[in-house]
């Protein structure tokens, strides 16, 4: 639910009351069957990425394999300062003596560990392994790699706090088809169907969505590698919301949700529940509206991040003629 730009509660005195209860089986005829819709370029909205400067570079290449983050021990300068010594990928790595690069001890004990666990977990499609760079902020790294195993979720909601407001709809879009799990009706299937993946991407999910969703359901495990889109965008110097970055990016939508907000997605569904079947149709696709947009903010992201990390390969560090990758003066 989004208000403008940002993620945010609405609470008025008749229209969003809380006597208004989330729709059961029994307030048929007002529910809806599952809905399933096939979100490919057939949609009247569908995603198209204009001139804008920040267009998908595609074959921007695999930026997990330049990764030496995801291993414990190994931090960004340790990790630029093996870039910079020409020890660009995990392939590089094998061959590094002891004393052939400023590397401490430590660090390449790390690496000689945890590289060939890190190549078994490719070929296993262990995403979880890689999970530190969640807390980096640098989980976009590894999307290029599960990328066929990523699930795009947007939440509406009643207002904004978890643990007083409802979650009234969650979209998801596996990259080929777009679903919406309903109060009242399926939404309880969304657990086993998020079961599926091994990432998920949101646009400020952290701090909205992923709260929701774990407050609903309490015992669900939810994909090991999070992708909050948010932090993705703001290092390309992206600022302001959902819609800003759309806008930032040459996203359109359709007519007939482009100038919806959250505010109208709150009353959107109060008249669901009054029996209005046509305001929940709206609801559903202005959701897919956003849900769908962020598989190509994604993919845009992760072509220029990735372009513009490889301009670091051979950049010279502040003081690099007198320090050593592990700091110490040379």
């Amino acid at each position: 639910m989004k208000i403008g730009d940002e993620k945010v509660g609405i609470r008025m005195e008749e229209e969003f009351t809380r006597k208004d209860h989330v729709p059961t089986k029994a307030d048929k005829p007002y529910l809806v069957p599952k809905w399933d819709y096939v979100a490919t370029g057939n949609l009247t909205f569908h995603a198209s990425v204009v001139a804008s400067g920040l267009e998908p570079i595609r074959g921007a290449g695999q930026m997990l394999e330049h990764t030496f983050v995801h291993i414990p021990g190994i931090g960004r300068t340790t990790e630029q300062g093996l870039w910079e010594q020409g020890v660009r990928t995990w392939a590089d790595a094998d061959g590094m003596e002891p004393g052939s690069l400023r590397v401490r001890p430590q660090a390449l004990a790390q690496l000689r560990r945890y590289l060939p666990e890190s190549r078994r977990a490719l070929q296993e499609k262990n995403a979880g392994f890689f999970s530190r760079l969640c807390g980096l902020g640098e989980a976009w790294r590894v999307f290029s790699r599960f990328a066929q195993d990523c699930v795009y979720l947007d939440i509406e909601t009643t207002g904004l706090s978890p643990g007083y407001d409802d979650i009234t709809l969650v979209g998801v879009y596996d990259g080929e088809a777009y679903k919406a799990f309903i109060a009242g009706d399926n939404l309880d299937a969304l657990p086993e169907y998020l079961q599926r993946f091994r990432l998920i991407s949101t646009f400020n999910g952290a701090g909205f969505d992923l709260r929701f969703i774990r407050a609903a359901f309490p015992h669900l495990v939810l994909p090991p590698i999070h992708i909050d889109l948010r932090r993705v965008t703001k290092k390309l110097g992206l600022t302001g919301g959902l819609k800003a970055i759309e806008a930032s990016l040459g996203l359109q939508r359709d007519l007939a949700v482009r100038d919806l907000s959250g505010f109208d997605a709150v009353i959107l569904w109060r008249r669901y529940l009054r029996g209005d079947r046509q305001a929940l149709d709206l609801l559903v696709e202005y959701n897919r509206a956003d849900v769908v947009h962020l598989k190509t903010i994604m993919e845009t992201c992760y072509d220029r991040l990735t372009t513009e990390t490889r301009t670091l390969f051979n950049a010279p560090r502040p003081n690099s003629h007198v320090r050593s990758v592990d700091g110490a003066r040379r």
